[in-house]
């Protein structure tokens, strides 16, 4: 036994150590990236809601399971601010929902 065939025999173990560790490298981040991709396709979960103002000025806070995507754009005649929360699951009481101030419905 050479000095060649103790390097071939030693890089051939080292090689399969090296490859299974990144293995087990790539099949732990995957979970994580599935993970979270599952996280994401959940729906956002509105919580709660506080509201407070007046026939002139209006606040609203909501409360979310997660930061939302939110757009949001005006129209006019009524004047309407409007929210768009896709994907969105609202799990307040409709019985605690409540027309007050500027919000009319």
């Amino acid at each position: 036994m050479g000095l060649a065939d103790f390097t071939d025999k030693g890089c051939r173990v080292g090689g399969r150590i090296l490859a299974s560790f990144c293995l087990l490298l790539l099949l732990a981040a995957s979970s994580v990236l599935s993970s979270n991709a599952s996280a994401a396709d959940a729906p956002l979960v509105a919580k709660g809601y506080k509201m407070a103002g007046d026939a002139t000025k209006m606040r609203i806070v909501m409360d979310f399971d997660r930061e939302p995507d939110i757009k949001w754009f005006l129209l006019r005649g009524p004047n309407r601010l409007v929210i768009d929360l896709a994907n969105t699951r609202f799990a307040v009481d409709a019985k605690d929902l409540k027309a007050r101030g500027l919000v009319k419905g």
